[in-house]
């Protein structure tokens, strides 16, 4: 109001400051002041005098219905709920009729009636009830689909019968499309852009949806939907032409392409191609397009349009944990090599405790698209378990995608593995023959809120210096998720068997004996000390394991979270584990979790809750990236 008066003021002033000052133009400036204070008193008199009012909606019993209608409403949505007069109060509630039919018809209330009712009280309050009679709601009547180029269609599987499985798709392949099932706007939206979805994946790659037209039956309570469709002609993949890439080979590219030259059109195969050529890590961005043209064999052009990233990449860091002690970290990596993908990378990290150093070198592609032939070159030393080791080995490895859910990786490593401690030093020769498969459902590898993943791992391992021995180590594991609240609340559990079988328990090298403790598995207890033990107090390993871990996850912010944790379980001398006498070693605990781009920061704090003397502290403090498990 002031800031009105002011303006009116300026106003006025500007209008007596003219040029000419007659009395025509002296009265007229009056009478611009005249009513422009009126105007402004009446509005002063009217803010003072403001009429509040409350607002209900009944008959409505869904309540996502109801906040959309209340949403809607702008009656119901003001802030401040007044009005100057009764008649501006009438005047709002009548111009929210139309609005709220249009959300109850959008939910498929297509005879939905709104009455609204004023009334008021002591002339300063008033009461606004909107009274809905919904009415049935509409269910889907009869999808009719009209094909514009239906000749052609016929005509082209005419002369070519070996393609009928590509013959236009039924009304069944449209999800949101059920006869008999309740209407509602987004799933009447949704059906033109699912039938779209269903011709481009049988071949149609030029197809349009010309017209839509919905007709609701008022009598029948139903709903009829009338598509006119263009199809177009059944298309197939074409020779690609590639964009935007002066260092990589196009072979690099055609190694990635989920379909072959001549194959079906599919929107499948596309995006398959696309995640493939961006998890390569040589292109910041690629899309993929079809071509405009076709040629005389209904061949598609495709063209490929990428962004190249940097090729190298070193890194180098500094870090600590309570395992390994203080530590450095440092890493060089080339992701193209002759222009076709191969990756060289070599990797350093020297902790107090344990030492590692890697040559590794990627060749992708190898004899087919899902596979890769992988070569190693390592060496480690460690002291954090109860003896010192050091083990330098070379591996060829094979690492194959089975199923879109299922991977292995299977090969031949060579090692020299040196052990000291506990009794005696040993010098070992060994040949190694891992293979791991690995089945997964979650929707993370790092942070996972749901699924399964099941991994089992057998390493066939032999002495070839004399005397010779063999032995097989098995790990399985197994772990599921769940998730309430949109992921804010997590169950998360997971269990684990491992045993080696062949040689007796005091051949078999040390550091491939089974050790419980970690980071990740009855965490409070300390590392590797989880282990039959010798008439000393001193783990010496085990041929079987078996561990569960029950995590709690809560998640209180978009970055920050919380987890409490129970860890179970023991190592065993035997192959198979013995449950006598409550063997189990039982521990708890809790976590903090701050979410980063390459995971969640992870910090636990373990406490044994059975403690063994001269061995296992009060607790144990873990920080690591990504969850446990």
């Amino acid at each position: 109001m002031i800031g009105i008066a002011f303006l009116g003021s300026r106003i006025s002033a500007s209008l007596y400051n003219m040029p000419e000052n007659t009395y025509a133009q002296s009265l007229e400036l009056k009478l611009y002041r005249f009513f422009f204070i009126v105007f402004c008193s009446l509005s002063f008199l009217q803010s003072l005098h403001a009429l509040t009012y409350t607002v209900s909606i009944k008959g409505v019993e869904d309540n996502k219905l109801l906040k959309e209608l209340c949403d809607a409403s702008v009656t119901y949505s003001s802030p401040d709920k007044e009005v100057p007069t009764p008649i501006t109060l009438k005047l709002r509630a009548m111009g929210d009729v139309d609005r709220l039919k249009s959300v109850a018809q959008n939910a498929g209330f297509f005879n939905c009636v709104v009455e609204p009712v004023v009334t008021f009280s002591d002339g300063e309050k008033g009461t606004v009830t909107f009274n809905l009679n919904l009415g049935p709601r509409f269910t889907f009547g009869k999808l009719s689909i009209l094909w514009c180029d239906e000749d052609l269609v016929r005509s082209f599987f005419a002369s070519h019968p070996d393609w009928l499985e590509k013959r236009i798709p039924s009304s069944s392949l449209i999800p949101s499309y059920r006869q008999g099932d309740p209407v509602t706007g987004k799933r009447i939206l949704a059906i033109p852009e699912e039938l779209r979805d269903a011709l481009r994946a049988k071949g149609y790659a030029f197809c349009k949806i010309v017209n839509t037209e919905v007709v609701a039956d008022r009598a029948d309570q139903t709903v009829d939907v009338k598509l006119t469709v263009q199809t177009g002609p059944i298309t197939r993949f074409g020779p690609i032409q590639v964009y935007g890439t002066p260092n990589v080979e196009e072979a690099c590219f055609k190694s990635n392409l989920a379909w072959k030259t001549g194959d079906f059109y599919t929107p499948k195969l596309i995006e398959k191609t696309e995640n493939a050529l961006q998890q390569t890590g040589l292109f910041q961005s690629v899309q993929i397009d079809e071509g405009d043209s076709l040629s005389d064999d209904w061949m598609l052009p495709m063209i490929i349009r990428v962004t190249e990233a940097k090729q190298r990449t070193i890194s180098a860091g500094i870090s600590y944990t309570t395992t390994y002690g203080a530590g450095l970290s440092g890493s060089w990596e080339h992701r193209n090599i002759s222009g076709l993908g191969r990756k060289l990378s070599v990797q350093a990290q020297f902790w107090e405790k344990l030492r590692i150093a890697q040559l590794s070198y990627t060749i992708p592609f190898f004899l087919r698209n899902d596979q890769n032939l992988i070569w190693v070159l390592g060496h480690t030393q460690q002291t954090y378990l109860p003896f010192e080791s050091a083990t330098t080995q070379g591996s060829v490895l094979i690492d194959r995608q089975l199923s879109k859910r299922m991977d292995g990786i299977a090969g031949v490593t060579l090692e020299r593995l040196s052990s000291h401690g506990i009794v005696r030093s040993e010098l070992f020769h060994l040949c190694k023959f891992p293979c791991q498969m690995r089945w997964s459902s979650a929707n993370s590898p790092l942070d996972p809120t749901k699924g399964v993943c099941f991994s089992i791992k057998l390493t066939p391992s032999y002495q070839i210096l004399s005397p010779t021995f063999s032995y097989l180590i098995h790990m399985s594991t197994l772990a599921g998720y769940t998730s309430f609240y949109e992921d804010k609340l997590t169950f998360a559990m997971r269990l684990q068997f491992g045993n080696i079988t062949g040689a007796a328990r005091n051949t078999i090298p040390l550091p491939d004996r089974l050790f419980g403790g970690s980071d990740n598995s009855l965490r409070g207890y300390k590392t590797g000390s989880v282990s039959p033990l010798n008439k000393y107090g001193q783990p010496i390993g085990g041929k079987s394991m078996v561990t569960g871990t029950v995590e709690t996850r809560i998640r209180t912010s978009t970055n920050i979270g919380w987890v409490a944790f129970y860890d179970a379980g023991n190592v065993f001398s035997q192959v198979t584990p013995s449950f006598s006498g409550f063997s189990l070693l039982h521990s708890v605990g809790l976590g903090f979790r701050y979410k980063t781009p390459i995971g969640p920061l992870r910090l636990d704090l373990g406490i044994p809750l059975q403690r063994r003397k001269h061995l296992d502290p009060a607790f144990q403090i873990y920080f690591s990236i990504g969850q446990a498990f």
